[in-house]
């Protein structure tokens, strides 16, 4: 699994932050909480809830979480991890540890921010945690090109792949892309 803090500024000049732990087989994001706080207790919340729901009833006995070394990973979050006995959670923090990156959750931060937030005008912090709920279920309900159009929520469940290419889907969606972007003089935003 991993997990990640990401900064959102909001209409009101607010700062809040946005804290993902997402599952490394099918990218789905598992559990989030947003804050007005940067602090360790709102991810230790988190893998204290993936540990409850997807962990201990798995019957795995090891899993790694992949962070970055924020100080969002420290403190109540380090001590939650080194308390796991069944299953043993590694902590690996990216780069540092490993030499691996957390790009899978940078990743997932971008295409919220960019692809659910950003664009709509998010006036507070009661507003982002309503919106924040349907931007997540959205974006673990599509289907994802890397998992042969499964939705994230459907390969955390187990779902097998059809073995059909959309090679020739894609295709045909980029040129009619392309032929309508030509088209237009403006937009208002680049989505």
């Amino acid at each position: 699994i991993y997990a990640d803090a990401t900064l959102l500024s909001l209409k009101d000049n607010t700062r809040a932050f946005i804290y993902l732990v997402q599952d490394n087989f099918s990218r789905a994001i598992l559990s989030f909480k947003c804050s007005l706080e940067h602090r360790a207790q709102f991810t230790f919340e988190n893998l204290q809830y993936i540990y409850k729901h997807y962990l201990s009833p798995s019957g795995i006995e090891y899993c790694n979480l992949i962070t970055d070394d924020g100080s969002e990973n420290h403190g109540e979050a380090a001590k939650f991890l080194h308390g796991c006995k069944s299953p043993e959670i590694a902590h690996l923090i990216a780069q540092k540890t490993i030499i691996h990156s957390n790009s899978m959750i940078e990743a997932a931060n971008k295409q919220i921010k960019y692809h659910f937030l950003y664009h709509k005008e998010i006036a507070d912090f009661k507003q982002l945690d309503k919106y924040l709920q349907q931007a997540i279920y959205d974006y673990n309900n599509r289907p994802h090109d890397g998992l042969n159009g499964l939705t994230l929520t459907e390969a955390l469940n187990g779902k097998l792949p059809d073995n059909v290419s959309f090679a020739s889907q894609i295709a045909k969606a980029k040129a009619t892309r392309i032929k309508e972007n030509r088209a237009r003089k403006c937009c208002s935003y680049s989505f």
